[in-house]
């Protein structure tokens, strides 16, 4: 476009050209309403209604300048002042002819207000648990927080006071049947067996003579709160450990209902025969100076222990156990008897298919075992052999003892 002096409108025809120029361009909304930034040439890229608006404007430029107006100048003037107005660019000398572009020029970048976030005061209250505060919607960091208004769940104790709850207690340490319940089972006061309901009809009638139209699912939620809190550590202290009859109430057992046994006492039987007071894993003192090898061996050693009726009817995959298959002349080595004793322990533990019954272990596998310890004991290699042995040991009493379970739950189809 050449020199910037020979170009503008102002240093060609003077400042009186330039307040024509805004007066004419005043006229006509349809012109300052639209952003002039991409438009070189207006009589060709303007359509419409626009360009003939430019053209008026033009023609009185023409007629009061004459040849002297180029479009192409005049439209560039007109861009320049539209562009820097409201900038600091913006020229002071034609602030005020412009102030029609007020509310009409879109700012490229909007500026969100600055506003301040309140902090939310903390909350301090004797009965925390059952504040709940309202769930605060998302909102930016440039919103202003809703106010915060903690409210309390509806409970026995917020609607009657302290003293409803302990009239509550007072009256169920009437009927064990209630509070002998397992009320985990039951989250509603129809769900009680009917013997338990008989009796919490009763509380209830009780609590509403002096506490009138006191829900029934209120009073029973709040009993059951208590209940099942009583001895956890979020129960509340005014009643941890203060309610006398439940601290009798003694704590529930695994139920074996689901079990695949009916009676617990048929895993104690063995073929027609039972066991003694010698239990699978006999007690030992921990306390005691001997070493883990020694208290393994004499675990072995009482495992082994059984009660025997007859030892000829005991027979594993075909074959017996002698005393002479066991290793007199043979030294010990640390593969062969590895080897040797996981094919051992195998058998003795794995029945045939036509064995249903199974007897339990004789001397011969005491022995075989015994045997096996005293020469890995006595062997350089003696740890590794003895925690493979000890491996070894435990898988094959597992499989016994899973045997024998599995005779007892025959038994007790039968």
């Amino acid at each position: 476009m050449g020199d910037r002096t020979t170009d503008s409108l102002y240093h060609k025809c003077g400042e009186e050209a330039v307040l024509l120029l805004i007066n004419e361009m005043k006229k006509h909304p349809i012109l300052y309403r639209s952003s002039p930034r991409r438009i070189s040439q207006p009589s060709v890229e303007l359509k419409m209604a626009q360009k003939d608006a430019w053209l008026d404007v033009m023609k009185v430029m023409a007629e009061t300048y004459g040849n002297n107006i180029c479009e192409e100048v005049a439209w560039t003037t007109w861009r320049v002042l539209y562009v820097h107005y409201g900038t600091t660019n913006a020229s002071k000398k034609w602030r005020d002819e412009l102030s029609f572009l007020k509310g009409c020029k879109r700012p490229m970048v909007k500026r969100p207000a600055v506003k301040v976030v309140k902090r939310r005061q903390a909350m301090t209250t004797d009965h925390s648990e059952e504040v709940v505060p309202h769930k605060l919607p998302k909102s930016g960091a440039n919103m202003e927080s809703p106010p915060y208004h903690p409210s309390q769940k509806d409970t026995l104790y917020i609607r009657y006071g302290a003293d409803a709850c302990t009239q509550l207690i007072n009256e169920v340490g009437k009927y064990p049947v209630i509070y002998n319940q397992i009320l985990m089972h039951y989250k509603y006061s129809h769900q009680l067996p009917e013997e338990a309901l008989l009796a919490w009809n009763k509380v209830m009638k009780a609590m509403d003579a002096k506490y009138a139209g006191v829900p029934t699912e209120l009073a029973y939620r709040a009993w059951r709160t208590i209940q099942i809190n009583y001895k956890k550590v979020n129960c509340p202290k005014k009643y941890a450990g203060k309610i006398l009859f439940l601290n009798n109430v003694p704590r529930r057992k695994r139920s074996l209902k689901k079990s695949n046994w009916s009676d617990a006492n048929l895993l104690l039987s063995i073929s027609s025969g039972h066991r003694q007071e010698t239990p699978i894993y006999p007690d030992i003192d921990f306390s005691s100076q001997e070493s883990p090898n020694e208290i393994l061996k004499k675990v072995v050693e009482n495992t082994t222990n059984l009660q025997q009726d007859d030892m000829s009817e005991l027979e594993i995959n075909g074959s017996d156990f002698s005393t002479s298959e066991v290793y007199d002349d043979v030294p010990l080595n640390l593969s062969a008897t590895s080897d040797r004793c996981e094919d051992d322990l195998e058998k003795s533990a794995r029945p045939s298919a036509a064995q249903l019954e199974l007897q339990p272990p004789l001397d011969p596998f005491k022995k075989l075992l015994e045997k096996i310890w005293r020469g890995a004991a006595e062997s350089r290699a003696r740890e590794a052999i003895m925690s493979e042995l000890r491996r070894k040991i435990t898988a094959t009493i597992n499989n016994v003892e899973d045997i024998m379970w599995a005779k007892a739950v025959r038994t007790a189809n039968v």
